[in-house]
């Protein structure tokens, strides 16, 4: 905050550095900031301040990193990246998996490689393999290690960003802004994609910015670079074209003899970006097919595919929504007068920033089904404009006065969502209402019983110990076929007599499957028909709520409902209730510890099959089927037909 004199004039909208020269009529672009001879106090000030912010972001993400360990819960950090980084160890680089890009996968294996003294591909391969299939705690802690840092070093390279647009003290409260957001935090404690992305986005927008105000070859190829790994890491990253497309149609339009110039630059930033996500991605190249089958799932998945429980909103409400608690009612507020100030300081600059935001917002909003962590790529463009809003209004004050004011401002920014980072953070520390009810099923329910557990867990939850190849401690109920996060559609009150026909004595019922439901009642009647069948007829045997007593159990929601931000949270998990039938072959059988009868031999299980008859989640089993007729591994055939027989 020293830098706030120095960064903005009082009264004024202009950057210290514009040049009022004019080119056919029309103002030249804002010259390079040039650079000044600084007191080394004073630099090492700035320095010094964003060391401290930085390491503090860093103490906040690694704050319970290990949560929930060994069981991971979040089914796309079980199911993605980790466990592809773990399987490139076996020799075969093709995630055979499009439907997310697999850049943080690999920089994954890398970073295994050398954490288990290999070097790439060789040497730490076995080692890896056996450690993930006995305890992969420790694998999936370096993963979210490297989200968590990866979301520190983004918030290092926005002060850049924001040290190059609007000065010094604008980049450090945007870099502040993005170490204590809650959203960059929470997310940074899961090894996912979202996070991670930040980095090469943050340094694609660098590169936007040198375009539009120097235009070398160096700036358009950094632009490049970073779009395409940030679209490497994650597809909707490549929103960046935008900007970057922006800033070079800004220095043409100042300036119609760079047009030859600057295009050619354009196409070398566009061939480098292919270049980069090639090499973040080299199966896109060498498995088209695959790839492209990937790209239209996930499209088709994201679009058109609707799920039940989601908010009844617009995709843009809902995200509009997310923005007051993920990044916080305070900070946005800052970001739109910022966006003022910057719209009157320099509009074209200030339409590189927006563009982005403009349009992804707009793009998120047409899905079908959305959630907070998709909209994480906008938070540095707001993070941008709040720091310059910061810088403006300091300016308000007289002399000394203006660095105090800054800091209370940015202070009172940043309480909320360190608030709610603190609490979650405690909250993610405490013990999962999951490993509870798994701890009392252990004690009470003796192995080889059966048992009705929703989807509320991780696959080793009914499994002698944390592997999905674990022998099964309680043989699991075959549910109706059908994608798994769907199961509501296939509950009915019927159901129940088959589990007691089947020995399946002992029902766990969790809030986050329970919940879409009643968020849905008239999309889901025998759903409810059958909760409700469930607490008359059966009795309830234990119950673990995540909440602090006489809390209510918030309304389910797909962000709220896993990241525990609301403030009546106590533990991580979902409310858990065990319930024990006593219809048919379970009213006579003894089937928990110390319940009186006879405990006599279980009925026959029905045949095996496949887990599921949906090629979107599985086109190997879709293939030994018959539904459809490639040769590729993921089924990429007749997508028309395909994309048809789903719906």
């Amino acid at each position: 905050m020293s830098d706030v004199d120095e960064t903005v004039r009082a009264g004024s909208g202009r950057p210290q550095d514009a040049d009022d020269r004019t080119v056919n009529g029309q103002r030249a672009l804002p010259a390079a900031p040039r650079s000044r001879k600084r007191r080394g106090p004073r630099l090492t000030l700035v320095g010094a301040v964003l060391l401290a912010v930085l390491v503090v972001g860093a103490a906040l993400r690694l704050w319970s990193v290990r949560h929930g360990l060994p069981a991971v819960h979040n089914v796309d950090e079980g199911v993605h990246f980790v466990r592809s980084a773990v399987w490139f160890f076996r020799g075969d680089y093709n995630p055979h998996y499009f439907l997310n890009p697999p850049a943080y996968s690999y920089l994954l294996h890398i970073v295994y490689a050398f954490s288990f003294g290999g070097i790439p591909p060789f040497g730490a391969g076995e080692e890896v393999i056996r450690r993930f299939k006995r305890d992969p705690s420790e694998l999936y802690t370096i993963g979210r290690i490297v989200a968590g840092i990866m979301g520190v070093l983004a918030a290092a390279l926005l002060y850049s960003v924001g040290k190059r647009l609007y000065g010094a003290a604008a980049g450090l409260v945007a870099a502040t802004l993005m170490s204590f957001s809650f959203l960059p935090v929470f997310y940074g404690h899961l090894a996912l994609n979202d996070v991670p992305t930040l980095v090469p986005l943050t340094v694609g927008l660098l590169g936007v910015v040198r375009i539009y105000q120097r235009g070398e070859w160096t700036d358009y190829a950094l632009a490049g670079a970073g779009l395409g790994f940030a679209t490497a890491f994650k597809y909707t990253a490549a929103a960046l074209l935008l900007p970057i497309g922006l800033a070079w149609g800004l220095r043409v339009w100042a300036d119609r003899t760079r047009f030859r110039p600057e295009l050619r630059r354009l196409v070398l930033a566009g061939i480098i970006a292919g270049l980069a996500f090639t090499v973040a991605n080299p199966y896109a190249l060498l498995e088209p097919r695959s790839f492209l089958y990937g790209v239209r799932e996930q499209r088709t998945y994201a679009g058109d595919v609707e799920k039940i429980g989601l908010e009844d909103v617009t995709g843009w409400g809902y995200y509009a929504w997310t923005l007051t608690w993920g990044y916080g009612w305070f900070p946005l507020a800052l970001s739109a007068l910022g966006t003022v100030f910057a719209l009157r300081r320099d509009w074209r600059t200030t339409l590189l920033l927006l563009s982005f935001v403009l349009v992804f917002w707009l793009f998120m909003g047409m899905q079908t089904r959305f959630y907070g962590r998709w909209l994480l790529p906008v938070y540095p463009f707001l993070a941008l404009l709040a720091g310059y809003a910061v810088v403006r209004l300091a300016c308000l004050a007289r002399g000394r006065w203006r660095t105090p004011l800054g800091i209370a401002i940015v202070a009172a920014a940043v309480a909320g969502p360190l608030a709610s980072i603190v609490h979650v953070n405690q909250v993610l520390g405490k013990t999962d209402t999951r490993k509870l009810a798994r701890k009392w099923l252990v004690a009470n329910l003796p192995r080889g019983e059966r048992a009705v557990i929703e989807a509320i867990a991780s696959p080793g939850f009914a499994r002698v110990r944390e592997h999905r190849k674990a022998k099964l401690r309680w043989p699991a109920f075959r549910m109706p076929p059908g994608r798994s996060e769907d199961i509501a559609m296939k509950l009915n009150p019927g159901l129940l007599d088959a589990y007691a026909n089947q020995g399946f004595c002992v029902v766990v019922v969790g809030s986050i499957q329970k919940g879409r439901a009643f968020k849905d009642p008239a999309l889901v009647p025998g759903a409810i028909a059958y909760y409700e069948a469930l607490d008359a007829n059966s009795r309830k045997v234990a119950s673990f709520s995540p909440m602090k007593r006489g809390e209510p159990l918030p309304e389910f929601n797909f962000d709220l409902s896993y990241n525990y931000s609301p403030r009546g949270y106590e533990r991580p998990g979902p409310q858990v209730d065990i319930y024990r039938l006593q219809n048919g072959f379970c009213a006579t059988q003894a089937v928990l510890r110390g319940e009186p009868g006879r405990r006599g031999n279980l009925p026959p299980l029905p045949p095996p099959r496949l887990a599921t008859t949906s090629p979107f989640l599985n086109p190997v089993r879709s293939r030994q089927r018959g539904d459809c007729l490639s040769t590729s591994w993921r089924c990429p055939g007749p997508w028309p037909e395909l994309l048809d027989s789903r719906r």
